[in-house]
């Protein structure tokens, strides 16, 4: 059984609530930007790479990309990376909407090497955060109007992979992300949950 979010609800969350800090809307409102951005040129998205159907997609994320999101109106799983191997993954429940709450386990396992100063955005609503193993780190929320979500470091240009689960289901992959400057690359087609970031420079 798949655990299931509303899918009109991450269509809200895509129309009116990803933001970057630059201001520049891509479709009705789904912005990303990338730091520094001056001026860079535009590209063609780059899809997610899959060798078979079974396996993970792999997409590019963009170094100092930065995403933002309104709580409550919309779920989903948004990862930003800063150059140096620093990492940001949050979540957003559409709490708001459904009145209900959204128990997120998300799973981090990062290529090489090990991962290191984890933190909680919020200490005080995260349930759980451990290292499982030295290249495995797993968030437990019950995440309802406000963001949760997790900071952490990994080798600097080292892919990650992310498995989302919801109330101990695997959870619709409502992945978000910075490619070319734009939210997921404006790739319009459907990713995978596991799904493997690798940033495009260290």
């Amino acid at each position: 059984m798949i655990a299931r979010i509303d899918p009109a609800h991450a269509v809200a969350l895509v129309a009116a609530g990803v933001a970057m800090g630059a201001g520049a809307a891509l479709g009705a409102g789904c912005v990303a930007s990338s730091t520094p951005s001056s001026g860079s040129a535009w590209s063609e998205p780059q899809p997610p790479q899959s060798s078979t159907a079974s396996d993970p997609m792999v997409v590019i994320v963009d170094p100092n990309g930065t995403l933002n999101a309104q709580p409550g109106v919309g779920a989903g799983v948004f990862t930003e990376y800063r150059a140096g191997g620093h990492w940001h993954v949050w979540w957003i429940c559409d709490t708001l909407r459904t009145g209900h709450s959204c128990p997120y386990e998300v799973t981090v396992s990062a290529a090489t090497g090990a991962i290191s100063n984890y933190l909680p955005d919020a200490p005080a609503t995260t349930d759980a955060l451990e290292l499982m193993a030295p290249r495995k780190l797993v968030a437990i929320t019950n995440t309802t109007a406000e963001a949760d979500g997790i900071t952490f470091d990994a080798n600097a240009g080292s892919p990650i992979t992310l498995d989302v689960a919801l109330g101990g289901q695997p959870s619709v992959p409502f992945f978000f992300f910075v490619q070319n400057d734009e939210v997921n690359g404006d790739y319009k087609g459907t990713l995978t949950n596991p799904l493997v970031l690798e940033p495009s420079s260290p």
